[in-house]
C-alpha cells in the first residue's frame, strides 16, 4: 500500500507531525511510519536565479538590455547549501512508495509558495492535499489531518504570493541595474520595492526632525482650591493660545484678582471600554518594541519559537480577530491558561464573563486568526522552561487573550465650563470606577475619587439636575507655557506600525525588510538605542531615486493589486504586464541624477562596525 508523503516547513514541525502520526523510523532526511513518510523543506529550498545565471550575456550590466524580460517561475534554482535536502525531497516525491503529497508547510501565503516551488522543481505529478493548521499541538494536528483541504481552495492565495515574489524580483533586478547605470559613478545601488519605500519614509522623517524649530505658545490657566485646573477658551469654545507670554498676561490683568467663578454648564459621561483587540504580528512587534526594546526581528524569532513549542497560534498573522469556528472551542484555550500568575489574574477580574463574540470576525481574516495561546495540555510545564525574553512575549499575548473574558473598564468623565469675570474656562477630570480588564495586570481594585466639586456635578447630572451658577473658588490664575515637540524618530515600537500604515510588505516579511536595510554591504540604516538612523549612503541613495520608485503610494497600489489577485478580480498576467509597461516608461522618460557615492565610505564603515556590535550583543542575549 502506497504511503502519503508529508512535507513540513522545518525539521521541528516534521517531528511534531511524525509523533502525532506514529512515524518512528528515522532515516536520512525523513521519518517513516506505516502510512506516512514525513520530510521537511529546511526553510527556503528554492529561489530565483539571477539573470546572469540563466543568460551569461546579462553578466555585464548594460542599458540596452533593459528592461530584462523573463518569466521568474521558469528560472528557479535550488539554493546554495540546500542541495542535499532537496534531493531527498525530490526522490520521495518521484518515488513509487508514495501516491500523494500532503503540504504541511508554513500555513501562510509565503509558506504555501515555497512548497509550490518545491513541487515544481521536483517535477511532481501526484495529487496534493493541504494541511492548514494554526498551531502545532497534537489536537490541532489531528484535527487538521481529518480535514485536509484541496489545492483549489488556495488558488487565490497562491496567485497572490507568486505575483508578489515575481513582481518584486523583476523590480529589483531591473531597477538595481537602471539606478546603478544612471545614478552612480562608483557604487552598486540595490533596489527593493519595500526596502526603498521604508527607507524613504525614514529619511523624510529625519528631514522633518532636522528642520523642526520648537514653537512656544501660551495659555491662561486657572486652578481651584481643591486642585482642579481649567484653561481659557476662545469664541468657538476651543483652547485659546497666545503667541507671546505678554499677550496671555494681559488677559490675567483684565481678569484682575478675582478669586471667584461661576459654573455656566456642566456634564458627566460614563463610558464602558472593552479590552483591546488581540495581537496581529505587527501589533505585537510594536508593543514589545515599546515595552522591552526588542527589534521586530527578535520579536518574530521569539514568536516563532513559541509557536514551535506549541504555546501560541501561527505567528505571521495580519489580523487582530478570531475566526468564528473557534467560538465553541475557545474555552479550552482559556482553561490551559489557568496556572500561576495568569490564574491569579483571572481571579482578580471578578464576575468573569463569557467570551465576547465581537472579537470574532471572519471577514477580517486572510490567512490566519489573531495570536492566542493554544490549548496545549503541557502549557504550565513548557512555560516554566521559557527564557525571560520568551516569557515577556508570551505574557503579552496571553494577557491580551484573557481580556476577551474580562468585564469592561468603566470610566466617568466630567467637564464644567466656568465664567471668571466674563472669561470662559473649561475644567475636566475623569475617574476609573471599574478597572475591568486592567485588573489582569496586577493592579489594585481601588476606585479613584473625583474632587468634591466634580462629585457634586456627577450627583446632580445623575439626578437630572443642573449645577449652573454654582460658585467656584479659585486658588490661582497664571500663564502656562506650551512647547511643541519634534516628530518622533522611528524606532522598535513604531516601525512595523508605519509599515502597516503604508502597506509595506506582509507580517512575514516586515522584519526581514528592516534587517536588510541594516545588513547590506553598505547599510542604508543603523540601529542605535532602539531607534533607526539613516546612514549618509542611505540618504544619498534616496536623493537620487526618482519619486515614482520610492513613493509609499506606489507600494500601496501594488498591495491593492495583489489583494485583487487573491479575490480573483485581477490576473497575475495582467499585473506583470502592467509592471513591464511601467518599467519601459520609467526607463525611457525618467530623469536621473548621477552621483559619486565613494565619499561616504569612511562613515559607512563606522556604521557597519556599530551594526556588527549590535548583532553580536543580540546573539549573546
Amino acid at each position: 500500500m502506497a504511503k502519503s508523503l508529508v512535507i513540513a516547513e522545518k525539521y521541528p514541525a516534521a517531528c511534531d507531525i511524525a509523533k502525532v502520526l506514529h512515524c518512528t523510523e528515522r532515516k536520512d532526511g525523513y521519518i517513516e511510519g506505516e502510512r506516512y513518510i514525513i520530510t521537511w523543506a529546511d526553510g527556503h529550498l528554492i529561489g530565483f536565479q539571477y539573470p546572469e545565471e540563466y543568460n551569461p550575456a546579462y553578466k555585464e550590466w548594460r542599458m540596452e538590455d533593459l528592461p530584462l524580460k523573463f518569466d521568474p517561475e521558469k528560472n528557479l534554482k535550488v539554493l546554495e547549501g540546500k542541495e542535499k535536502q532537496f534531493d531527498i525531497v525530490k526522490r520521495l516525491i518521484q518515488g513509487t512508495e508514495t501516491d500523494r503529497i500532503i503540504n504541511a508547510g508554513d500555513a501562510g501565503r509565503e509558506g504555501y509558495l515555497l512548497q509550490y516551488w518545491i513541487y515544481k522543481m521536483a517535477g511532481n505529478r501526484k495529487p496534493v492535499k493541504v494541511l492548514w493548521v494554526s498551531s502545532l499541538t497534537e489536537d490541532a494536528i489531528l484535527q487538521a489531518f481529518s480535514n485536509l483541504h484541496d489545492e483549489e481552495e488556495f488558488k487565490g492565495i497562491l496567485e497572490e504570493a507568486k505575483t508578489r515574489a515575481e513582481l518584486d524580483y523583476i523590480l529589483g533586478m531591473n531597477y538595481s541595474r537602471l539606478l546603478t547605470l544612471k545614478c552612480s559613478n562608483d557604487e552598486t545601488l540595490p533596489y527593493g520595492r519595500c526596502m526603498t519605500t521604508l527607507l524613504n519614509l525614514i529619511v523624510q522623517r529625519e528631514k522633518e526632525i532636522s528642520a523642526f524649530e520648537p514653537c512656544k505658545k501660551y495659555a491662561v490657566e486657572i486652578q481651584t482650591e481643591d486642585g482642579i485646573k481649567g484653561t481659557l477658551l476662545d469664541a468657538e469654545e476651543k483652547e485659546l493660545v497666545f503667541a507671546t507670554k505678554e499677550e496671555a498676561a494681559e488677559i490675567i490683568k483684565e481678569i484682575g484678582e478675582n478669586t471667584e467663578g461661576f459654573v455656566c454648564s456642566c456634564k458627566a459621561k460614563r463610558t464602558e471600554a472593552k479590552a483591546p483587540l488581540l495581537y496581529s504580528l505587527p501589533a505585537l512587534q510594536s508593543a514589545i518594541g515599546k515595552k522591552y526594546k526588542f527589534p521586530p526581528e527578535k520579536t518574530l524569532q521569539i514568536a516563532q519559537s513559541l509557536y514551535e513549542k506549541k504555546l501560541i497560534s501561527y505567528p505571521r498573522t495580519d489580523t487582530c480577530y478570531l475566526s468564528s469556528d473557534l467560538r465553541n472551542t475557545i474555552e479550552r484555550n482559556l482553561e490551559c491558561c489557568r496556572f500561576g500568575k495568569f490564574k491569579a489574574a483571572l481571579e482578580r477580574c471578578e464576575r468573569l464573563k463569557p467570551v465576547d463574540f465581537s472579537y470574532f470576525n471572519d471577514e477580517e481574516i486572510t490567512d490566519h486568526h489573531a495570536l492566542i495561546p493554544t490549548d496545549y495540555r503541557n502549557m504550565r510545564l513548557e512555560y516554566s522552561k521559557l527564557s525571560e525574553d520568551e516569557k515577556s512575549v508570551f505574557d503579552e499575548i496571553i494577557y491580551r487573550f484573557l481580556g476577551l473574558f474580562a468585564k469592561e473598564r468603566v470610566t466617568t468623565s466630567v467637564s464644567a465650563e466656568v465664567i471668571v469675570n466674563g472669561y470662559l474656562f473649561r475644567m475636566t477630570d475623569s475617574v476609573e470606577e471599574t478597572p475591568g480588564f486592567r485588573l489582569l495586570r496586577d493592579m489594585d481594585d481601588d476606585k479613584s475619587s473625583l474632587p468634591p466639586f466634580f462629585e457634586m456635578i456627577v450627583n446632580a447630572v445623575e439626578k437630572g439636575g443642573e449645577q449652573e451658577n454654582m460658585e467656584v473658588r479659585l486658588d490661582s490664575i497664571k500663564v502656562r507655557e506650551r512647547v511643541s515637540s519634534p516628530p518622533t524618530r522611528y524606532n522598535y515600537g513604531n516601525i512595523t506600525a508605519l509599515m502597516e500604515e503604508h502597506q509595506i510588505g506582509t507580517p512575514a516579511t516586515m522584519a526581514e525588510t528592516i534587517h536588510k536595510l541594516c545588513d547590506l554591504k553598505r547599510p542604508f540604516l543603523v540601529e542605535k538605542s532602539g531607534k533607526y538612523y539613516s546612514t549618509p549612503f542611505g540618504r544619498m541613495y534616496i536623493s537620487v531615486i526618482p519619486k515614482v520608485l520610492k513613493d509609499p503610494e506606489m507600494s500601496a497600489q501594488v498591495e491593492w493589486k495583489l489583494s485583487q489577485i487573491r479575490e480573483g478580480n485581477l490576473s497575475r498576467e495582467q499585473v506583470i504586464d502592467e509592471l513591464m509597461e511601467e518599467l519601459l516608461n520609467n526607463i525611457s522618460s525618467t530623469q536621473f541624477e548621477k552621483r559619486s557615492f565613494g565619499r561616504c565610505m569612511k562613515v559607512n564603515k563606522s556604521a557597519r562596525a556599530n551594526y556588527k556590535k549590535v548583532k553580536r550583543r543580540r546573539s549573546l542575549e
